[in-house]
């Protein structure tokens, strides 16, 4: 069984690396209609600068010195824009400072907020401290919270990380593409391959509370699998989260609700299958809390390397889209799949676009402070 665990950790982990690799690879180039437009874009400056040398051979006898000064002026901030095309597009902070490599410092504001979020969502590892003692109050909820959290997910991955990416790389590529599938498969690695299984996590919660009944059991080998793909979905949202503060505090905020509300459910899960595995109810917690402190850390890390690594933040957001897309899809969406009664289905389709619609104001927000 320990031969079997280690296993199939180095094998996830040299998966996800050489996926990496392949996704982020810079061999693929742009998709058809960029090339197309940035030909006709050539062909417009080619004539704009035929037109300009035309101009500047009628006023060359007049305007000599004039003209020369110009022209060199001209010439440098053409290369100077050249330079950075080439370089990335620069990536505007929350506090309006330039973040692209070169070391700038990240403004106070903005650190405060991403490391306060990033406590808050490791916080959520203690839910099973407040839901178990009213579990049945909490428990005829639970489908809400599953709904609220697949829209918040939908929404943050489309209306704030998408548009991000977009923002950093000028345009959709097929790296973006690549590595947004990355981001989905990576998900599928933990949640299968490793044994991190979040979906059904209300039947999960059953389990566990059948297993308080019954006599103490050995701790299974699922119980570290699960805490070292806890851990590593947790630090990659805090990779994410920090990311995404880097550019937008309202932005930030969003992806900070998103993450709490799918946790929600998923670390009660996590709890459960703990509880299922051998862990008295108060390992669970502190095993939970611990894998939580992952996401702490991913957003110093994130923080510090956002300067320093060049299109750091173009990849975490298109793997963060993938990665919420998966947990909405595959690990939430089944749970409601199977509901059979009608008013509850509305319910829950008016709790996922009330999601939807949170995730849409705090955009609309952002815009009006610009």
């Amino acid at each position: 069984m320990e031969s079997n665990k280690n296993f199939a950790i180095i094998l996830s982990f040299l998966l996800i690396v050489g996926l990496f690799v392949v996704a982020s690879a810079d061999i693929y180039g742009s998709f058809d209609h960029d090339h197309d437009d940035h030909d006709d874009h050539a062909a417009e400056d080619h004539d704009d600068h035929d037109d300009h040398d035309d101009h500047a051979a009628e006023d060359h006898d007049d305007h000599d010195d004039h003209a020369a000064g110009h022209h060199g002026d001209h010439g440098s901030e053409a290369h100077d824009d050249h330079d950075d095309h080439a370089a990335g597009i620069p990536v505007t902070g929350a506090s309006g400072e330039s973040n692209a490599s070169g070391g700038s410092t990240v403004p106070t504001n903005v650190a405060l907020y991403a490391i306060v979020s990033a406590i808050l969502v490791g916080g959520v590892a203690f839910a099973g401290l407040i839901w178990f003692p009213f579990e049945d109050i909490f428990g005829r909820y639970l489908p809400r919270i599953v709904s609220f959290a697949i829209g918040t997910l939908i929404g943050g991955s489309f209306l704030h990380l998408l548009p991000h990416l977009l923002e950093t790389q000028g345009s959709f590529t097929v790296n973006s593409a690549m590595l947004i599938i990355f981001g989905f498969v990576t998900m599928f690695i933990l949640e299968n391959l490793i044994g991190h299984t979040h979906t059904h996590p209300a039947d999960r919660l059953d389990a566990a509370k059948e297993k308080g009944a019954k006599e103490e059991e050995p701790i299974k080998a699922s119980a570290f699998l699960i805490s070292v793909g806890d851990g590593v979905h947790n630090l990659l949202d805090g990779l994410i989260i920090g990311s995404v503060y880097m550019v937008s505090i309202p932005s930030g905020i969003a992806i900070t609700i998103a993450t709490i509300m799918h946790e929600i459910p998923l670390e009660l899960a996590d709890y459960g299958i703990l509880i299922n595995s051998g862990l008295s109810k108060v390992q669970a917690l502190m095993v939970n809390a611990a894998t939580g402190l992952a996401t702490v850390t991913g957003v110093i890390v994130s923080l510090f390397l956002i300067n320093y690594v060049p299109g750091l933040q173009a990849i975490l957001f298109a793997i963060g889209i993938g990665n919420f897309v998966y947990i909405a899809a595959a690990c939430l969406l089944p749970d409601l799949l199977r509901e059979e009664r009608f008013k509850s289905n509305l319910y829950n389709l008016a709790s996922m676009l009330l999601g939807v619609l949170l995730m849409l104001l705090l955009i609309l927000a952002e815009q009006a402070t610009h």
